[in-house]
């Protein structure tokens, strides 16, 4: 089963559960008015306004808002994908053993000064064939061409019904195409191995390696491919070329190379602290129970 997401603005950015590739429905909306409309009715059961708005909405397949006590929330290592940036297009093995390929940014529809919203698709998979269907569909959005035709496409899933008056996303359209690419795309340059967190990462070419390795709270031996938006591959997790790569995309003397070697080298003495402040804390709290006080 593939579950889809999204994070996007409307009145206000919202975490979104859309729904799983296998409902056959044609549209969903989110009706932010819904519990507005419930609660003049419950206050006023003959407002007849109110009667037929929650009428007409609960004959709608609804949308859900999520929050942390959402049954369908997605696992917690995912929320730092749809919280933060450094990525254009990222498949990462979660640690529930799930596969999540996420694209942000993709330019959503113009708010009252002509700016785009920009929003982000999430989708996350259970099993075998869900990893390799998503291994397919992001092979496919790291060629430039392809990652341009999606977000036209998906820039139009999402507008607001004026009938309704609630934001509408075109779900059957959207898990048409995406099931019709993976149905047309084969993976031939290279395979996704499996022991390493995030299959693929594409950053946009105006942003360094590092600063996306960093975004994500990743390190470069946690990533098994990683592009830029114009289809330029850099090494990851061989050490020398990596290792080349990340002081390049800082500087490319020799200096900087140290420096970024002192960098690498100072994150695992702080690694080695902490797991010795998190010993010592263990410790303490033992204590604590035991004698009501440290």
């Amino acid at each position: 089963m593939i579950r889809i997401y999204s994070y996007y603005n409307h009145g206000g950015f919202k975490d979104m559960y859309l729904g799983t590739f296998d409902e056959d429905v044609d549209v969903k909306y989110f009706i932010p008015l819904y519990k507005v409309y419930e609660k003049r009715l419950a206050e006023n059961p003959n407002d007849k306004k109110s009667a037929d708005k929650i009428t007409l909405w609960s004959s709608l397949v609804k949308i859900k808002e999520l929050n942390k006590n959402s049954s369908e929330a997605y696992p917690q290592d995912a929320s730092i994908v749809i919280s933060h940036s450094g990525y254009k297009i990222m498949l990462k093995q979660l640690q529930n053993g799930t596969t999540l390929l996420a694209v942000r940014d993709i330019p959503g529809h113009a708010d009252e000064f002509n700016r785009p919203s920009p929003f982000a698709v999430m989708l996350i998979g259970d099993g075998k064939q869900e990893y390799k269907n998503l291994c397919i569909l992001a092979d496919y959005l790291k060629n430039k061409e392809n990652l341009s035709l999606f977000e036209t496409f998906c820039s139009g899933v999402f507008e607001h019904d004026i009938k309704v008056n609630a934001l509408q996303f075109h779900f059957k359209e959207f898990v048409s195409e995406v099931k019709d690419i993976i149905s047309k795309h084969e993976i031939k340059e290279e395979k996704f191995i499996n022991d390493r967190k995030v299959k693929l990462i594409v950053i946009p070419e105006t942003l360094k390696a590092i600063d996306a390795i960093r975004e994500q709270g990743l390190t470069k031996y946690d990533i098994e491919l990683l592009y830029d938006t114009s289809g330029k591959k850099y090494p990851t997790h061989d050490e020398n070329p990596t290792r080349n790569h990340v002081a390049h995309s800082i500087a490319t003397n020799k200096e900087s190379c140290n420096n970024e070697k002192d960098i690498w080298a100072y994150a695992r003495s702080l690694e080695v602290m902490i797991q010795g402040l998190e010993a010592r804390i263990s410790i303490l709290e033992g204590n604590s129970n035991t004698n009501g006080k440290i």
